[in-house]
């Protein structure tokens, strides 16, 4: 395993937390039992990989600070979309990251609302902090490329592909092909947005963000790999890399595209330290 210096991962999870419980204070919906149950589950432990590579893309270009508008909102997505994962109807979770899930605090009710709430509540974050840092420009832009990175061209619609093929009410003729398009919309697309938001706000030319995209593709498949080997045994009808490439190969793939992910940054050199750091931390994490 590579000697990695993670630090900067608490540095940005420390500020995006603060970040979040400031804008918390400032909004505090009722009721009350709803206004703690979408703050529930956005400070359960984590390392807030998403806010860190929007924060350490931005870095590249400039004070990164100007990225916590949008790494907040992040995280805030990333959070609603746990909270219906956890969902006796989705993947019936009763813990997330060694608590109790959000259903199981709340109710299966208010845990849907409270993601329904996190979930439009990150772009009116967007919008009133983001415009305080960046310009109308780019905002619309990142609330575009982050909607359709989330919803049913992505994350959403990749959700809906995993169910129905758990449940059967797909017919897969090929499973290589199905397990690509699940892992790519469910999982990849929101990460993939991290380094592009980041490359937004940094006013970086057309090369950079191309770069920056498929850094964000090719890390962000492998996240969902590597989840899908370290939860081996665990989902029996979901369709997985090591159901499909087996274990060893689905490593192996995963290591690769790391690495061709390293590949586009090499542009920026040691600059792009965190960035690099993080996609090997992908790979070597042991959850």
């Amino acid at each position: 395993m590579k000697n990695l210096n993670l630090d900067f991962l608490s540095k940005y999870k420390n500020k995006v937390n603060k970040y979040l419980e400031e804008i918390f204070q400032e909004n505090v919906f009722y009721p009350p039992l709803f206004n703690e149950a979408m703050k529930y589950t956005v400070f359960t432990e984590g390392k807030k990989i998403r806010a860190a590579l929007v924060l350490s893309t931005v870095k590249l270009f400039s004070n990164y600070e100007i990225g916590l508008p949008f790494a907040a909102s992040i995280e805030l997505i990333h959070a609603y979309s746990l909270i219906h994962d956890d969902l006796p109807s989705m993947d019936n979770d009763d813990y997330r990251r060694g608590k109790p899930s959000n259903h199981k605090v709340f109710g299966e009710e208010l845990a849907v609302l409270a993601g329904d709430g996190l979930g439009t509540f990150a772009y009116e974050i967007m919008i009133d902090k983001g415009l305080r840092v960046t310009s109308k420009e780019n905002v619309l832009e990142i609330i575009k490329e982050t909607s359709h990175a989330s919803g049913p061209w992505g994350m959403v619609g990749g959700q809906a592909a995993d169910i129905l093929v758990a449940k059967k009410k797909i017919k897969v003729e090929d499973e290589k092909e199905m397990v690509n398009f699940i892992h790519t919309h469910k999982t990849q697309k929101l990460i993939t947005i991290c380094p592009i938001i980041g490359g937004i706000l940094g006013n970086c030319n057309s090369d950079e963000l191309h770069r920056l995209k498929t850094y964000g593709e090719k890390i962000g498949l492998a996240f969902q790999i590597i989840d899908d080997v370290l939860d081996v045994g665990e989902e029996e009808n979901i369709l997985t890399y090591p159901k499909v490439y087996g274990i060893e190969n689905s490593k192996q793939i995963a290591k690769k595209l790391v690495e061709e992910g390293q590949e586009q940054l090499t542009i920026w050199g040691e600059k792009a330290r965190e960035l690099l750091d993080i996609a090997d931390l992908i790979v070597e994490r042991s959850r």
